[in-house]
């Protein structure tokens, strides 16, 4: 698979998470979206360092 679309993907994923964190109630649900969010960062991170 194609590394952009794969980041691309990532991209969108972390967008929808935060916009989710923003509309959580409860703390358990927004550090849920908080730790989806850091390892979808990670994830891209780790992507990113690989293509260079």
């Amino acid at each position: 698979m194609d590394t952009e679309k794969i980041m691309n993907g990532i991209s969108k994923e972390i967008s929808t998470a935060l916009k989710a964190r923003g509309k959580a109630k409860t703390p358990e649900e927004k550090l849920m979206y908080s730790e989806t969010v850091k390892n979808l960062c990670d994830s891209l991170g780790g992507i990113s360092q690989s293509n260079k």
